[in-house]
């Protein structure tokens, strides 16, 4: 037995052999910052690996020759709390599935992404700072502050943002203040993510004169620019229409590249690189349905969280039914109560392999 600080970890590596905690040690500099549902980068063989902490032990049955340290802490805030962790062991044993598995689930897909993230002065400070300037008689004066809460705020101020990781390490033994300042506002995090989706682009054909000009470069274009004159006037009887993918352009008249980009160099049009918004359900045709008559279990479950809505209540509604019960028809029929009332919702399904 070994006398000293370790994180159970579950390490993001999703083979049956590693659906179980590993003891990890939590080194001293990173205690005030390490909770449970905290993402941990962690050694897992040759190689540093994501982590979710599930619990912190003051000891481990291993001895201090097998165990490594927690490499790095990932968040400032832990992204789980230590209920949804409780929750997510729950379905993990429940469902047959892999813990890892219900834990990124529950991580906002904003924090999977590649992110830098960055601490900066927050909205509630720069209201205090405001009202140091006020006259009036309603004005907000803050507590006076600790002289470790001065120095984190003239660090970010004086550099108007910075690195997260970077900000934990100046201050190792300033977690709980830092967090606290996070969660009165003080201090706020924003995260620059890496945009993994790719855009869909085409080449497309516009106007780079007026619409009067081009009308009137018409009358310009006689015997060989025929075939420009038409393209010119193709595009002045679709210009509601504009910008149009430049192999439109080319299939309607019939006509090779080189007669559109001929019009570009002369000025008339501009040929350019336009985002494509992609369509899902383009081409697909849904027959409407009407909800199904509810059973009479069904209908005390949906009767409480339509009243919950009606009433402008927040609540927490789990279903816990068997396959085939009818959760999800008292979801789709709330849901639909929900968008009668002006609001939105989303229903997000959670399936184990």
């Amino acid at each position: 037995m070994t006398d000293m600080h370790i994180a159970k970890v579950i390490v993001d590596v999703p083979v049956r052999d590693t659906d179980r905690p590993f003891d990890y040690i939590v080194p001293e500099s990173m205690r005030a910052w390490i909770e449970v549902g905290s993402r941990v980068g962690v050694p897992f063989g040759h190689r540093t690996v994501q982590g979710f902490v599930i619990s912190l032990e003051p000891k481990s049955e291993l001895s201090n020759v097998k165990m490594k340290p927690i490499q790095e802490v990932l968040d400032v805030i832990a992204p789980l709390s230590a209920e949804l962790v409780k929750l997510a062991e729950w379905m993990s044993h429940k469902y047959a599935c892999r813990l890892i598995t219900v834990l990124q689930v529950m991580v906002p897909t904003a924090l999977k992404g590649k992110a830098e993230r960055f601490i900066s002065i927050g909205s509630d400070e720069v209201h205090e700072d405001e009202a140091h300037g006020y006259s009036g008689s309603l004005i907000h004066v803050p507590s006076e502050r600790s002289e470790e809460e001065e120095s984190i705020l003239s660090l970010v101020k004086q550099k108007g943002e910075v690195q997260s990781q970077q900000l934990s390490r100046l201050f190792p033994n300033s977690a709980p203040m830092i967090k606290s300042m996070l969660r009165r506002g003080t201090l706020q995090e924003n995260q620059t993510i890496k945009d993994k989706l790719q855009k869909k682009k085409l080449k497309s054909v516009d106007f780079a004169v007026s619409l009067e000009d081009a009308q009137t470069a018409l009358e310009s274009f006689k015997g060989k620019a025929q075939r420009q004159r038409e393209v010119l006037q193709f595009l002045i009887e679709m210009k509601d229409l504009l910008p149009l993918p430049l192999k439109d352009v080319l299939s309607s008249l019939q006509l090779s590249a080189a007669t559109v980009k001929g019009l570009e160099d002369k000025g008339f049009i501009k040929i350019e690189d336009v985002e494509v918004f992609r369509d899902p359900y383009r081409g697909r045709h849904f027959k409407p349905t009407l909800p199904l008559q509810l059973t009479e279990e069904q209908q005390v479950a949906y009767d409480y969280i339509v009243n919950k809505l009606n009433a402008r209540q927040h609540g927490s509604f789990l279903l816990h039914g068997v396959t085939g019960s009818g959760k999800t028809e008292i979801y789709l029929q709330s849901i639909q109560r929900c968008i009668e009332q002006g609001r939105q919702a989303s229903c997000l399904y959670l399936r184990s392999r």
